[in-house]
């Protein structure tokens, strides 16, 4: 796989019958609030069934899992709250998304 695309976080969600739309984010610097933060511009909008959602989630929910198990994140942190992570410390922690089918592995 050669395209990837960076983002920030999710946007608007949109959900319309069976099917459900949300918008990849990412902070712009040319593009400021009043108090000169970065704003968030759609990158890319991800559609997908409902299941699909489902399973992402899913997939999301045991990699937030192994997150706090290998202390990369605390349970019920807040979004922004993390502390600078030593790469060095974080190196043999990488993670393995294998998929839903052999479940998440620490290398």
């Amino acid at each position: 796989m050669s395209d990837e695309l960076y983002v920030d976080g999710i946007g608007d969600v949109a959900i319309t019958g069976m099917v459900i739309r949300f918008d990849l984010v990412a902070l712009d610097r040319s593009q400021r609030d009043d108090q000169n933060r970065p704003q968030p511009v759609v990158r890319q909008q991800v559609v997908m069934p409902i299941d699909g959602f489902l399973r992402a989630v899913q997939t999301f929910g045991k990699t937030l899992t192994k997150l706090e198990e290998v202390g990369i994140i605390r349970k019920n942190q807040t979004p922004g709250s993390a502390a600078p992570v030593d790469p060095a410390e974080v190196a043999e922690k990488v993670l393995d998304y294998s998929g839903l089918e052999t479940g998440l592995t620490a290398k």
